[in-house]
């Protein structure tokens, strides 16, 4: 579009083509933008939203828009906002919804989601996605909770649906949804559940509705790395944990950062031999099982040529 604008634009703008021709074919300099007279350039291939962390802080850009919007500050136009719906009805969810995206350990999850929509997915998050994104989760019909993963004029929320903790199914979750929609005592529920009124977060055991087993499910996995009341949300944290992911920066790490340490080298032999190989020639046998008869079991990937034991 520049490169247009630079070569089609009109006469009038030539000073500004001018600055775009020399902004095209200059050396980028990634520690700042591009300046040419009056106008400055920011190349965002320089700004990435997203990037791996070995402290799991997986987008400085997402994490201090979100500090940005719920900072505690009496200049926070949204904090005003908050404070003064609050104090007028508390039971609004936008109060309820603003409330948890206040919560740091929520934001990271939400940041760890949006990642994994980007890796996964190959969905591209734009500022205007994510802020749509964000609009979505605040102002939805629902909790935060249940508006991260029903809209479905919502790119970002779409992808992110995928990831749903409502479609876990071990024995533990599916009682719980059991035992609540069938009203079966639980005193520890009873507690938690009064101690989610701080956040203005309502359910009610004595009418339960459709679908608020598979919210409580959503709202622990949102919670998991936060302490609230008796903690009864941590019973199921484990069955959230993001193992696939975090094996997965951990490979990328070991190949970003490697120094040909005997340690590094013994971690990656492992990962090739019984993960990467055994994971290809699984899915070459499923995907044409009969590539293991021919005589060289050779794949190609990409450019790359594993040779593959016979067996």
């Amino acid at each position: 579009m520049l490169a247009n604008f630079a070569r089609e634009g009109a006469e009038c703008h030539q000073a500004i083509r001018s600055a775009i021709d020399s902004f095209l074919s200059a050396q980028q300099d990634a520690s700042r933008p591009y300046r040419k007279g009056n106008c400055s350039f920011f190349d965002f291939e320089h700004y990435p939203k997203f990037q791996f962390n070995e402290n799991k802080n997986y987008s400085s850009f997402i994490k201090a828009l979100l500090d940005n919007l719920t900072r505690d500050d009496d200049n926070n136009l949204f904090q005003f906002i908050f404070r003064r719906d609050e104090s007028v009805n508390p039971d609004l969810k936008e109060v309820a919804n603003f409330k948890l995206l206040c919560i740091p350990g929520v934001q990271n999850v939400l940041i760890t989601q949006l990642f994994k929509a980007r890796l996964i997915k190959d969905q591209f998050v734009t500022t205007r996605t994510l802020l749509d994104f964000l609009h979505h989760l605040l102002m939805g019909p629902g909790y935060l909770f249940d508006n991260l993963f029903t809209g479905a004029e919502n790119d970002l929320i779409k992808k992110v649906s995928d990831f749903d903790p409502a479609r876990l199914h071990t024995y533990e979750l599916d009682q719980f949804v059991l035992r609540y929609e069938l009203g079966l005592v639980d005193a520890d529920l009873d507690d938690f559940l009064s101690a989610l009124e701080s956040l203005h977060i309502k359910f009610d055991r004595q009418c339960v509705k459709p679908g608020d087993a598979t919210s409580l499910i959503r709202l622990f996995w949102l919670l998991q790395h936060e302490s609230l009341g008796n903690d009864y949300h941590r019973r199921f944290s484990a069955f959230f944990n993001e193992s696939l992911f975090e094996r997965y920066s951990e490979i990328w790490h070991l190949h970003r950062n490697y120094t040909a340490d005997p340690e590094q080298k013994r971690s990656l032999n492992r990962f090739y031999a019984f993960e990467l190989i055994a994971g290809i020639q699984r899915y070459a046998n499923r995907k044409a099982p009969e590539l293991s008869m021919q005589k060289k079991s050779s794949f190609w990937v990409s450019s790359v040529v594993l040779k593959l034991p016979r067996r």
